[in-house]
């Protein structure tokens, strides 16, 4: 699987984010080991409630979100 990890300012990345989601809805399900299969999605109405604003000190722990187009079915 390819993966593309860069840095960018809430103001920088959520127009893009809604731009491509214009033409390709997409889904994002928060990454991590959890004790169950459920995953949780969000959806960029969310607005990510912490996107662009991490505090320092909690930097080596964000949370990462794999990206999917909406209709894709994880299993």
């Amino acid at each position: 699987m390819k993966q593309v990890h860069f840095f960018a300012l809430k103001d920088d990345l959520l127009p893009v984010l809604e731009a491509v989601e214009r033409d390709i809805p997409i889904k994002y399900i928060l990454m991590g080991q959890f004790p169950t299969m459920e995953f949780e999605t969000l959806a960029m109405e969310g607005k990510f409630p912490v996107l662009g604003n991490q505090p320092l000190d909690r930097l080596p722990a964000v949370d990462h979100f794999l990206s999917l187009a909406a209709t894709f079915r994880l299993r």
